[in-house]
């Protein structure tokens, strides 16, 4: 069962990811063009489209979960187990949304400080989560059981998004150091613009998704194969998402980069930042088969 849900969590976020990522490209090549304000603007632009999309999500996560998993897998506690888990985590998926457009924002600003003490604060606080909500706190509260895990993480996940702000944008205030936010704008809106966005982010996000089910299909089957299975195909895809977490990072600050001397109009700049960045991930992917490859029977 949380396998099928993580499958569907990652194809969903596929959705967004692809919208974030043009976000970054458009907001370094606004800073290198010299037009930072423009990179407000691109931001409130993505923002509405994001939650346009995440709310269609939640309607389908709090609604539509017990239709499409009682396809995947034949026992009903599972279904009941699911519906119940996303009937919570629909609001997690909210807080995720924002926390992806506004880091994107801040990636295009060169700022990355922000979302890395985020993301490694929440491992602890996630942690702790997930002891009290789940098991409780002796003498104090009983703890929700299974449905404290939905809580765990929709908590988690809103505490990442605070704690991400709160720096880059309360404490550092990028924002107004690179000059990229002049206020809420209608010309955000415009349909130019909105056509523009729509024309870079939508073959991206459907070649994303594309790619994402055809490596989810056997996961969103394994109920049906067994305990095993699914135990096996967990491990795997942790494995595989913390090994690819390096590829994430290296195509993240090559956008910026590219964007950055794109807009400077240095073409040989953008050629050497593409040959070093792909250098590194060429060497970051010989490591991660090695690891994958060589080890796995033992850590599995």
């Amino acid at each position: 069962m949380l396998r099928s849900l993580v499958g569907s969590e990652m194809c969903i976020r596929d959705r967004f990811y692809s919208c974030c990522f043009t976000l970054t490209a458009l907001v370094g090549q606004a800073v290198g063009v010299g037009n930072p304000a423009q990179a407000g603007n691109w931001t409130m632009l993505c923002l509405m489209i994001v939650m346009s999309i995440s709310g269609l999500n939640s309607v389908y996560f709090y609604y539509g979960t017990h239709y499409t998993v009682e396809h995947l897998s034949p026992e009903p506690d599972v279904v009941t187990m699911a519906t119940e888990f996303n009937r919570v985590y629909w609001l997690g998926t909210v807080f995720l949304a924002l926390n992806l457009v506004l880091r994107q924002y801040a990636n295009g600003l060169s700022e990355s400080t922000g979302p890395m003490i985020g993301a490694m604060t929440t491992i602890g606080l996630n942690l702790c989560f997930n002891q009290w909500l789940i098991y409780g706190i002796d003498g104090w509260f009983h703890g929700l059981g299974f449905i404290g895990s939905a809580w765990a993480t929709t908590c988690a996940l809103g505490s990442q998004l605070v704690i991400f702000c709160a720096y880059s944008f309360g404490y550092k205030q990028i924002h107004r150091e690179k000059r990229a936010w002049a206020g809420f704008d209608w010309s955000a809106f415009r349909a130019d613009r909105i056509m523009t966005f729509i024309a870079l982010a939508f073959p991206a996000t459907i070649g994303a998704m594309t790619e994402k089910m055809g490596v989810m299909s056997l996961s969103f089957l394994s109920p049906r194969l067994g305990n095993k299975a699914t135990d096996c195909m967990m491990i795997l895809f942790n494995l595989q998402v913390l090994s690819s977490s390096a590829f994430l990072g290296c195509g993240v600050a090559l956008q910026v980069r590219v964007a950055n001397h794109i807009g400077k109009g240095d073409i040989h700049a953008a050629k050497m930042t593409i040959f070093l960045t792909t250098a590194i991930m060429l060497v970051c992917g010989a490591v991660s088969y090695t690891h994958l490859t060589l080890p796995t029977k033992r850590i599995v």
